[in-house]
Order: C-alpha cells, then sequence, then structure tokens
C-alpha cells in the first residue's frame, strides 16, 4: 500500500509505504516503526522526556506505544483499525513523529526515509520559515544556497564563489542581493526533458539528476525572490536537501555521516538562531555555512568522486 503527496509548486512525489502489521483482537492492527534521531542523546534523557509527552492525547484514531532502543533509536508501535486508510494512518502517526521532533528530539529517518520527505514535516519546514521576518527568510534561503553552491558550480564547471558570497553577505547583508550568481550557475547546466518544467516525479533520482535538482532549487528560490513566497522558499531547500541525498547514495556516503544529514541540521539551526538575531547568532550561521561549504567544495574537488557524477551527467 502506498500514499503518494506532493507539495504545491514543487516536483517532488514520494511513494511513502506503511509498513506490514500484523492483527491483534477486534479489527486492530499494530505496525512496527524503528525511527532515529538527528543527534544522539543518553538513553535516559530520551526516555525522560518521551516520558513527558501525553501519548494518548496525540491521536484520537491511533494509539503508540513508544520505546528507546539506544541513543539515536526509537521503536514506536501504531495501533489502529485494519479499515484505516493508508494517508490517514500516515497523518495520525505524523501527529507522534511531530510532536516527538519537536519536543524530544530531532528527527532524522522514519523507517526507510528521512522524515524531511514525510508531508508533515514539509508543513513543518514551511511554518517555521513563515515566523522568519521577511530579510531574515531571505537570509535563511541564502544560507542554503551558499553551502550547495560549490556543487552547483562544479556541475556547471565553474570555480565556486561561496566564499565571496559569505564575505559579501557578512558586510551588508540586509541591503545585498546575491542571486544573480545562481542564476547564472543553473543557466550553464543542461536539463534533460525529464526536468523541463515543474514536472512530478516518482522514479528514484540517481545522479544524472543533479543538475535538474539544483536548478529547480535555483528556480523555486527565483520565484520566491519575486513573491516573497514561504512555500517556494522551503520548496527550493528541499530541492537542495534531495540533491545532497542523491550525491550521498551515489557516493555510499553512509547516512547518518552524509552531506543531506548535514544540511538538515543546518537550516533548522540557521531558523532558530535568525529567530533571535543577534551579531554573535549572525556570525555563527556564516560560519556554520562556511564550513559546510568548504567540506562540500573538497567532496566535488576529489578527483575519483568528480569523475564519477561528471560521467552520470552527461551520459
Amino acid at each position: 500500500m502506498g500514499f503518494d503527496w506532493s507539495d504545491t509548486g514543487s516536483v517532488r512525489v514520494h511513494a511513502l509505504t506503511w509498513p506490514p502489521s500484523s492483527k491483534v483482537a477486534g479489527g486492530t492492527i499494530r505496525t512496527r516503526w524503528e525511527v532515529t534521531t538527528l543527534l544522539p542523546m543518553p538513553v535516559e534523557d530520551l526516555r525522560l522526556r518521551l516520558g513527558r509527552l501525553d501519548l494518548g492525547g496525540i491521536s484520537r484514531d491511533m494509539n503508540f506505544d513508544v520505546h528507546v532502543s539506544g541513543p539515536r533509536h526509537l521503536l514506536i508501535w501504531c495501533f489502529c483499525d485494519e479499515d484505516m486508510p493508508v494517508p490517514h494512518r500516515l497523518g495520525s502517526a505524523s501527529l507522534l513523529w511531530r510532536s516527538i521532533d519537536e519536543n524530544v528530539s530531532r528527527l532524522w529517518m522514519i523507517g526507510d526515509s528521512p522524515r524531511a520527505v514525510y508531508p508533515a514535516f514539509m508543513r513543518q519546514r514551511r511554518q517555521f520559515v513563515q515566523e522568519l521576518d521577511q530579510p531574515l527568510r531571505r537570509l535563511w534561503l541564502w544560507l542554503s544556497l551558499i553551502r550547495v553552491e560549490p556543487l552547483l558550480a562544479s556541475i556547471a564547471d565553474r570555480p565556486s564563489e561561496a566564499e565571496r558570497l559569505l564575505a559579501s553577505l557578512e558586510s551588508n547583508w540586509l541591503n545585498l542581493d546575491i542571486f544573480e550568481t545562481f542564476t547564472s550557475l543553473a543557466a550553464q547546466i543542461v536539463i534533460t526533458s525529464r526536468w523541463s518544467g515543474f514536472r512530478q516525479v516518482s522514479a528514484a533520482l540517481e545522479l544524472k539528476d543533479l543538475g535538474g535538482l539544483l536548478a529547480q532549487a535555483v528556480r523555486l528560490a527565483e520565484d520566491a525572490r519575486h513573491d516573497a513566497s514561504v512555500d517556494m522558499m522551503a520548496a527550493a531547500t528541499e530541492r537542495i536537501f534531495d540533491a545532497l541525498l542523491v550525491m550521498d547514495r551515489a557516493i555510499e556516503m553512509r547516512m547518518q555521516d552524509g552531506l543531506a544529514m548535514a544540511e538538515d541540521i543546518c537550516w533548522y539551526a540557521d531558523w532558530s538562531q535568525l529567530n533571535q538575531l543577534t551579531p554573535r547568532t549572525l556570525g555563527d550561521v556564516l560560519g556554520r555555512t562556511r564550513s559546510r561549504a568548504r567540506e562540500v567544495a573538497e567532496l566535488c574537488a576529489d578527483g575519483d568522486i568528480r569523475q564519477r557524477f561528471l560521467y552520470a551527467l552527461h551520459e
């Protein structure tokens, strides 16, 4: 059984499945979910924080049993009526997942998929960004774009300008528009017919899709620049996440140490600090972006890795 969901204006359609379930009694089924957190937390701290959640009050249609199985690992049992449609099951379970994410520890994987691809967390991202003032939303988006700029530049066969962009933001972020750099790079990328326009794609993304994903991130960001759309801003950062996830899988990077996971940590940390912006927190977010951009640049400079993804992009 599957559930396809696409957000407004974006290209992503993920087929989210509900794991096999077992019957218990009276038409009720039990389903096991393995969940991992973004960062490790002592088991006792996890248990203490989970104990503060009112599991019985989270959903009217689903009951939960949650266990800590390790410093980053949770085992969740969901109980619901066997006739409940899969979209409703995912919706009810998402109420628990968001509650854990926002009150206990930020989540990374839910089952076999990153938390970021679930509809509840796409909505969460948009709600968070909505809380920022418009100039800070723009800065939040720029930070994500700069972190992936070395990859975009590499695909476009241009030198990276991430350091110059960050230096510009340090001196005058409020009145600066750095977007032309990204549109210029995106214009150098040859897009296949699969990526002509904002299409819905359900096939597994591959290394050859990197150019399309990043070009669409820029295109969505450009739309957001013109109409201040929170949805487009969030969707642009989701395309960036997709691109980094593709990179991780292609170069066989461990998921818990990969580029996508680092970006998942960064966008939230940026949002949190920009919500209380001071000269110190501005330095923190720019420093974090500089470190991540350098790591991406070093990866793109690796001869073997560069050869692999350039071959894929031009096949």
